[in-house]
């Protein structure tokens, strides 16, 4: 068997795109095997005593396996199966001497015991037709004098077996045939290795048969009496000195004893080779990361070309030593790689750059890859866009002046986190022994640095703001300073003072992203952090007198309490009370927030971050722009001084693939009683595709599988099983439209069966999908079956012969041009490719589902 599928395919939609790239598909299905003359399948079942077969060690890389076959009635059925193990194809022929040597009704592999041995066994029959013949004439037809028939047995690879051959009942006729027929069995066994002969050797098992081993072939003789079915006196073993890819089995009729007088039967037990050990497999995709997110979004297309190296730890497990191994790949027009047929053990994957382009997503972790697994997700991503770098030093601040001066050693093995804009930790280092670190092939954007774990018995003296990278830029100045000297604590509060007062009292609330400097004596800064999103901070300093100032006040906002006096701090002291408020400008307020909202339930969770640098508008009841900000560090955002009335406030998508989850044009009202309104909150989120305020979740699943035009039972269909690696059918599953099918089939498939796919789509949000189209490609290795491609919109289920589907869902081979405009993600598919018209999908959670089916080639 070989793999059928490594994913589902990927579905577009017009204005819609939504690969499933991490859905995998496992089909299988049997190679058909080429027959030659008699292609045979099948065995004889057979009971009685067990034979003890001699078994032979198998080479490294392989174990014993039985070649299995089933029961047949005759030749013919026989014929129709297909036989391989280990992914060795195994195929039977016969030939004859002249027509009518080999009996077809009596050749199969039938069900009863023979020789002795309880499993399916060949018996192979010479003697005249006996299909449509009562039994008891099936046994009187003698074949000529010198003539003969051949079994041949070729192996697709060469093969070492696994126990030597055991062939059945070689007799002749005794006391046991009342009649006195005379047969004598006569059997000659040759092996060979392509062209070569391979030595082989015989041994008889019982009294009844003459062995005579003649170096590149074995003759056996029956010499006495014809043995019953459940006696094994009539056996014997052959064993090839090596590897084999086929065996040459003659049959002809003995004189030894006079002319034959009716017909002849021998058989053969099933064979047991050494099949190779199957192989894992390691890859994925080298991809161009557009946006620099070191991951493959929608649109991110592979890269072709590009050289892979593989680096085998060998059986010892350790890299640099005797027994490693290297293989290199390059990729195909996809961007896609595999290194397959791989042993299991540690492996690491490296890439050479493609010219002028900067990596985003490397592999530099070793990679433990067990027996048989396949790892499809050693991704390579690379992008135009240039990349920088935030780092430097955590170093013992001795004089505890933030600075690292000469003497000051770095501190090594600390711990730093890399932050996003949203606060979402992107990566994590630890310092040398040098006390140096470094983030490389960063993404231009906003970032913190922190410690999560201070060295024990340190109190931090330098702690980095925030930086913003620029594209290419190198920042080498976010150092850690931490000291040993005894510290006292300066903070707490930057807040919007209501009523202007000075003291922060209940309602009002704390004002983040706020900067705050300590100074020394000398006016020399101390320490720079920003307000959390509480308004709250802290800074660390040694024993000392300091000020404390805001350097950016909230914009529009006019201060109420500052700190203007000295601040003495003694050793281990907390002083917890250096707040700053700010008042709001005269008129009213409109704000608040636009966050990430993950779980696309429109509103904001715990844990659920602000997006900075958010654009947004402000219009009057006139439709004309009052005023337009951006979000801060926290994803706030606020207009004051406002005039009493109606207005409308619209923020701009923000980059990075992001879909808003709620409208992005909302109502405020401002009045005598409510003059600030401060709940005007947007939603975005990753992961849903659409246009304007609709996302379409799209999830696609086996829904059926059919042999024959009937259902296979071979999966749970008809119910919901969740993919890990698919957030989008927990979703739907959520909205009460749980994605029934596998994403993924464990038994084999053959050749001829067809599998049923099912595209469901769940659209969110607040405005039509005007046009929308679907389009699935048909997969390697399978072809579009004939049909009707149906789709079903709330619980109907009909024909798409609406006005705006003018294809009725169509099928389109690989030699019709694609109708343009279209998404489809390859516009020469060697396949062909499925597009379905579905005109107008409304939001509010509206359902449906598309299906058709494929044939396995």
């Amino acid at each position: 068997m070989k793999p059928l599928f490594k994913r589902l395919p990927e579905i577009t939609h017009t204005q819609i795109f939504q690969p499933l790239k991490r859905t995998l598909l496992t089909l299988l299905f049997t190679v058909p095997q080429v027959p030659i003359q008699y292609p045979l399948l099948g065995s004889i079942s057979s009971g009685g005593k067990a034979l003890a077969q001699a078994q032979t060690s198998c080479p490294a890389g392989t174990s014993p396996a039985t070649l299995q076959w089933n029961p047949t009635a005759n030749l013919q059925e026989f014929l129709s199966q297909s036989l391989s193990v280990g992914g060795i194809s195994t195929t039977f022929s016969f030939s004859e001497s002249s027509p009518g040597i080999i009996d077809p009704g009596e050749t199969r592999i039938n069900p009863e015991e023979y020789g002795g041995i309880e499993e399916p066994n060949l018996r192979f029959n010479i003697g005249g037709n006996s299909l449509g013949r009562p039994p008891e004439n099936r046994d009187s037809s003698p074949v000529p004098v010198g003539s003969s028939a051949t079994l041949t047995i070729t192996f697709s690879q060469p093969v070492t077996l696994a126990s030597p051959l055991t062939f059945l009942d070689i007799d002749r006729n005794g006391a046991r045939d009342p009649v006195g027929r005379v047969f004598q069995d006569r059997v000659t066994i040759r092996a060979l290795n392509g062209t070569t002969p391979v030595g082989v050797t015989g041994t008889a098992l019982g009294t009844n048969t003459r062995v005579t081993n003649q170096g590149n072939s074995v003759l056996a003789e029956g010499i006495n009496e014809n043995a019953e079915v459940t006696q094994n006196t009539g056996n014997i073993q052959v064993t090839p000195a090596g590897a084999i890819t086929q065996i040459q089995v003659l049959y002809e009729p003995g004189t030894e004893f006079g002319a034959p007088g009716q017909d002849e039967t021998i058989g053969l037990a099933r064979l047991n080779i050494c099949a190779p050990v199957p192989g894992g497999t390691l890859g994925d995709t080298v991809y161009n990361d557009t946006n620099g997110n070191s991951q493959q979004d929608a649109g991110e297309i592979g890269i072709n070309n590009v050289t892979l190296n593989l680096i085998g730890a060998g059986p010892d497990g350790n890299f640099g030593t005797a027994d490693d191994f290297t293989r290199t790949t390059t990729t195909d027009s996809n961007g896609r790689y595999s290194f397959p047929g791989l042993p299991a053990g540690n492996y690491r994957v490296t890439v050479n750059n493609p010219s002028g382009l900067t990596a985003t997503q490397t592999q530099p972790n070793a990679i433990a890859l067990a027996t048989g697994q396949n790892i499809d997700t050693v991704d390579f991503g690379f992008t135009q866009q240039a990349r920088g770098t935030i780092g430097d030093t955590v170093f013992n601040d001795t004089n505890a002046n933030s600075v690292q001066d000469q003497g000051e050693p770095g501190i090594g093995g600390v711990t730093i986190n890399l932050r996003d804009s949203s606060n979402n930790i992107v990566a994590t280092t630890t310092t040398n022994s040098s006390g140096n670190y470094s983030f490389p092939n960063l993404a231009p954007g906003n970032y913190t640095v922190s410690v999560p774990n201070p060295p024990a018995g340190f109190n931090p003296t330098l702690v980095p703001s925030l930086i913003t990278l620029q594209p290419g830029q190198n920042v080498d100045t976010a150092d850690f300073g931490f000291t040993q000297q005894p510290r006292g604590i300066i903070g707490d509060t930057v807040f919007i003072d209501t009523n202007s007062n000075n003291t922060q009292e209940p309602g009002e609330p704390g004002i983040g992203g706020v900067t705050v400097v300590v100074r020394d004596s000398s006016g020399n800064t101390i320490a720079t952090t920003n307000t959390d999103a509480n308004g709250k901070y802290s800074v660390n300093v040694p024993p000392g007198s300091y000020t404390v100032a805001v350097t950016n006040a909230p914009q529009g906002f006019t201060p109420t309490l500052t700190q203007p006096n000295p601040i003495n701090v003694s050793n281990g002291q907390n002083i917890d009370t250096v707040d700053f408020g700010f008042q709001r400008p005269p008129g009213g307020s409109i704000g608040d927030f636009v966050f990430n909202d993950r779980n696309g339930d429109r509103t904001q969770n715990p844990g659920e971050t602000g997006i900075p640098n958010a654009t947004v508008t402000l219009r009057n009841s006139s439709n004309q722009i009052v005023a337009t900000t951006t979000t801060n560090n926290n994803g706030n955002y606020i207009f004051n001084g406002l005039a009493l009335g109606n207005y409308t406030v619209e923020v701009t998508r923000p980059g990075g693939g992001l879909n808003p989850t709620t409208n992005t044009t909302l109502t405020a009202n401002l009045t005598e009683a409510n003059p600030v309104n401060l709940n005007i909150d947007f939603g975005f989120r990753g992961g849903t595709v659409g246009q304007a305020n609709t996302g379409l979740r799209l999830v696609k699943r086996i829904t059926n599988v059919f042999r024959n035009g009937q259902p296979v039972n071979i999966a749970n269909f008809n119910t919901f099983i969740d993919d890990p690696n698919d957030n989008n059918d927990n979703i739907l599953q959520q909205a009460g439209r749980p994605p029934a099918g596998v994403s993924q089939l464990q038994t084999p498939l053959q050749s001829g069966d067809e599998v049923e796919y099912t595209i469901y789509y769940l659209a969110e949000g607040d405005q039509d999908l005007q046009n929308v189209s679907f389009c699935d490609l048909i997969p390697p290795e399978t072809s579009y079956s004939s049909g009707e491609i149906s789709v079903n919109r709330a619980g109907a289920t009909s024909l798409l012969t609406n006005a705006q589907d003018s294809d009725q869902g169509a099928f389109f081979t690989p030699l019709q041009p694609l109708p343009q405009p279209n998404q489809c993600i390859s516009q020469t598919n060697t396949k062909g490719a499925v597009i379905v018209n579905v005109g107008t999908i409304t939001p509010d959670r509206n359902f449906g589902f598309l299906r058709f089916r494929v044939r396995i080639d």
